[in-house]
């Protein structure tokens, strides 16, 4: 038995995850400002949008498993 999709984003999530779809990894990465709650909700976005595979390049650099 498959498990039930996710519900669908939000049109307030979906307006909020396009605010960071201009900014891409290598830029997010690089500013000294940015902490770990900024790639966090980078992620997230990412997510929303579906755009998975940059979802899994911010986790997996949370998660220690990337360089900086």
């Amino acid at each position: 038995r498959l498990p039930e999709a996710p519900p669908s984003a939000t049109r307030e999530e979906v307006a909020a995850a396009l605010q960071y779809n201009t900014i891409q990894y290598d830029d997010l990465i690089s500013r000294p400002d940015v902490g770990r709650d900024d790639i966090l909700n980078w992620s997230r976005a990412k997510a929303v949008l579906n755009d998975y595979r940059a979802a899994a390049q911010g986790y997996t650099h949370l998660l220690g498993m990337q360089g900086s």
